[in-house]
């Protein structure tokens, strides 16, 4: 009976998150089609700093709804990794930050690397294949 009622839980869960991705794309692309008649009045207008900015901030905002979304998609290390890493650079280029933030974002970036680079191997070394990165294609080309 236990069993019975984890694999409904775990199926609307499963459902749940679809649903979820469905909505980020959605909202992606909707980001994306509102995104045009700013971009085609700042092209008419001239680029200011400020809606470098705004383009920049609104870029990178979709780049990791997408990474989330793909981290929806594909659960797995690469895609966790990838989310964080889009994350720390969109705080990095986006927010004014000091030398001491920034250093410690490149730490991170660098960290996170490493731990993805780590496990990768470690699956590798003991032959699991690509458990962990479930045959995704990009994980066969070099960073």
């Amino acid at each position: 009976m236990m069993k019975k009622a984890l694999n409904i839980v775990s199926m609307i869960a499963v459902v749940l998150e679809d649903l979820l991705a469905v909505l980020v794309a959605i909202a992606a692309v909707a980001a994306i089609i509102c995104m045009i008649p700013d971009y085609l009045h700042i092209m008419q207008n001239g680029m200011t700093e400020s809606g470098l900015s705004e383009i920049l901030e609104n870029v990178l905002a979709i780049a990791v709804a997408l990474e989330f979304l793909k981290m929806l998609l594909k659960p797995n290390t690469r895609t966790v990794i990838e989310v964080l890493i889009f994350l720390i650079a969109r705080h990095m280029i986006i927010l004014e930050t000091t030398p001491q933030q920034d250093l410690l974002s490149v730490i991170s970036i660098v960290i996170l690397l490493s731990t993805r680079y780590g496990i990768e191997n470690l699956i590798k070394k003991h032959g699991l294949g690509n458990v962990d990165t479930q045959n995704d294609p990009q994980d066969s080309k070099e960073d």
